[in-house]
């Protein structure tokens, strides 16, 4: 299927009615730019091949829009021809500018073994503001994946549309299935001449308005698609025959393995050490699922070259733990956000990744093998609750990836200040990172230059000692291959609190993220997609000649999504704020939006609140006394 630039540029968007053309027009008026046609018509062959004619008609109406002066068309080119591609630029007086430069290149310029994909960009000339884009591209795919099956996901408008026309034709006789997930969308159907066609008509859709904390997608949209593939078995079943397929037998690999295993002790270690040779030794090339459209690579082919996409580096990995006698699954990924398999019809394309299914000393884990740095059981956040589908030699099964947990996603920093008079301070700071987070700084520190070490320095003094000095500096856990990031930091801070009269204010920083909540009615839920903690213990020392006038209470503000608790210990000489931020995975439904406002305003107060350093003073007790009858 071609994939055009609206696919490019915006998420899809749910179709909403305006009550007419002339209050679309000018509630759309100062968006980058809409769509007056979106015209997409697909012809289905007896073959399974089919020819699709796509025609835009788009109006720029704001300067960020003029990039879609280069307007590309993405093709593979083992299975679709572009029969032919016509389009003018329509100048605000009417004059019509054909667009002559197309040029033609591969998507993957570093991956061209792996990728068929190419990308002919048209250019279209004289892009201005008030301009119209019209663009009309004819195409044939000749094959799928799967061979005599079709499947197609409708691209619904992406920006806002004044009409929009869908119309798919089928041989009255093919075994087609339509589906809408979450749309309330019937096409019309009609058989005539032994063909079955099915048309949407869309007019005057809104786009979709942007909020904080959106949830998936899919979940807002909704999605329709077609498909001739009955079942998601026939799926496994292809999936399984291609992989064996793929699968050769080799001494190399054979030898390799059994050297890699030789004096591991048990399942675990003997995973370990094939897949940190994986990691190792392969280069990775990334190439979208989607967009390979060539078969999988034989087995000995990506030993041999030491170079494989994310679906060939799976199938090596499956392989090596296959001849140590550990039991792998192959399993097709959908990330949450990508959407949920089981929403749409039958189809290879409902996932965009592939990792394995591992049985080791009798217990299971989920590993993706490109994953470097994460040990057995571990995955990165972002695969929390990802939809897999694992195949095994028989059939398949849904299942979902585990959540992480809040201490994997964990943020503990400890802090020793000692405040100057001056309201001056020097720190001594030691933070560890979230898991994932410690992955990805190792993976920049490790290939950085000495140069490019200092200037993380420099960046990290500017950001954090306020116009200071960093005095100390040091990294745990940089070259371990697996576990946290810790930094110990020691740094003067000439201007770290604010002085007024003869006191010395002290106030921690908010570690919530919560963005500030408008006063606007919520449309979506909110999706609060991750269980954190972030972890502050600060311990504060003071000058002898000061001493301690006021600190705020504890506090402990407690929603579904959040909790905030922060408590206040006064010693001899010194205070230790302990707070502790607790994020929970929660998708909250639109009405409770005010919930989430009224605590982050409970919030913000408490966060406005000082501990109160005042300076003693030189009068006597019983001056003071006396003042105070006074």
């Amino acid at each position: 299927m071609l994939k055009y630039i609206f696919l490019s540029f915006l998420l899809i968007s749910t179709p909403l009615f305006a009550a007419d053309s002339a209050k679309w027009e000018e509630s759309h008026a100062q968006k980058p730019y809409v769509a007056l046609v979106n015209e997409y018509d697909v012809t289905v062959n007896d073959d399974y091949s089919y020819e699709e004619v796509y025609h835009a008609r788009v109006k720029v109406q704001q300067p960020e829009a003029l990039q879609l002066g280069e307007w590309p068309v993405y093709y593979n080119k083992s299975s679709e021809q572009i029969i032919e591609i016509k389009a003018f630029t329509e100048t605000p007086d009417g004059k019509k500018i054909q667009a002559k430069d197309i040029l033609d290149e591969d998507v993957y310029q570093d991956a061209k073994a792996f990728s068929d994909m190419r990308v002919k960009l048209v250019k279209l000339p004289e892009v201005a503001i008030g301009s119209i884009i019209d663009v009309t591209i004819k195409s044939k795919t000749i094959t799928k994946e799967i061979p005599l099956s079709f499947w197609h996901t409708v691209p619904l408008p992406v920006i806002p549309t004044k009409y929009a026309r869908y119309v798919y034709s089928f041989p009255t006789d093919m075994p087609i299935k339509f589906k809408a997930y979450l749309k309330d969308i019937n096409p019309k159907i009609e058989e005539k001449n032994g063909r079955t066609t099915y048309t949407i008509f869309l007019k005057d859709t809104d786009d979709q308005e942007e909020e904080e904390y959106m949830p998936p997608s899919e979940t807002i949209d909704g999605v329709l698609t077609f498909s001739t593939i009955e079942n998601w078995s026939d799926i496994a079943h292809w999936f399984r025959t291609t992989v064996d397929k793929a699968t050769v037998d080799a001494a190399s690999i054979s030898v390799k393995t059994l050297e890699l295993i030789k004096d591991k002790q048990n399942d675990k270690d003997k995973a370990r050490a094939i897949f940190e040779f994986i990691q190792d030794n392969f280069k990775y090339v990334a190439v979208s699922p989607g967009d390979h459209g060539v078969t999988l690579h034989s087995t000995n082919e990506i030993f041999e070259n030491k170079y494989g996409d994310a679906k060939d580096l799976t199938l090596i990995a499956r392989q090596m733990l296959s001849i140590a006698t550990i039991d792998a699954k192959i399993c097709l990924f959908s990330g949450e956000f990508n959407g949920n398999p089981e929403h749409v019809l039958p189809n290879p394309n409902a996932f965009d990744h592939f990792m394995l299914k591992v049985t080791l000393d009798g217990q299971a884990y989920y590993i993706d093998p490109l994953a470097k740095g994460f040990d057995i059981g571990q995955l990165p956040a972002s695969y929390d609750n990802a939809y897999i589908m694992v195949i095994d030699d028989q059939g398949f099964a849904f299942e979902n990836l585990p959540v992480s947990s809040e201490d994997f996603n964990k943020v503990d920093s400890t802090s020793v200040i000692n405040i100057e008079p001056d309201g001056s301070a020097l720190f001594e700071v030691k933070v560890t990172l979230p898991y994932e987070a410690s992955v990805q700084f190792k993976q920049q520190w490790v290939g950085a230059s000495p140069q490019q070490q200092e200037a993380f320095f420099k960046q990290l003094q500017a950001n954090f000692t306020q116009e200071g000095t960093l005095l100390e500096k040091q990294i745990f856990g940089a070259n371990e291959r697996y576990g946290h990031i810790t930094f110990n930091l020691k740094y003067q801070a000439p201007k770290a609190y604010p002085i007024a009269n003869d006191m010395i204010l002290l106030k921690e920083a908010d570690q919530s993220n919560l963005p500030e909540i408008s006063d606007k009615p919520r449309i979506y839920p909110m999706f609060f997609t991750v269980n954190s903690v972030v972890n502050n213990v600060n311990e504060y020392h003071w000058p002898e000649e000061y001493d301690i006038e006021s600190i705020p209470e504890n506090y402990d503000l407690n929603t579904d999504f959040m909790q905030v608790a922060v408590t206040y210990t006064k010693r001899d000489k010194s205070v230790i704020v302990h707070s502790r931020y607790r994020t929970k995975r929660l998708l909250l439904e639109a009405k409770r939006y005010g919930e989430v406002k009224t605590f982050r305003d409970n919030l913000m107060a408490k966060n406005d609140l000082y501990v109160i350093l005042k300076k003693k003073s030189n009068v006597s007790p019983e001056a003071k006394d006396w003042i105070k009858k006074q």
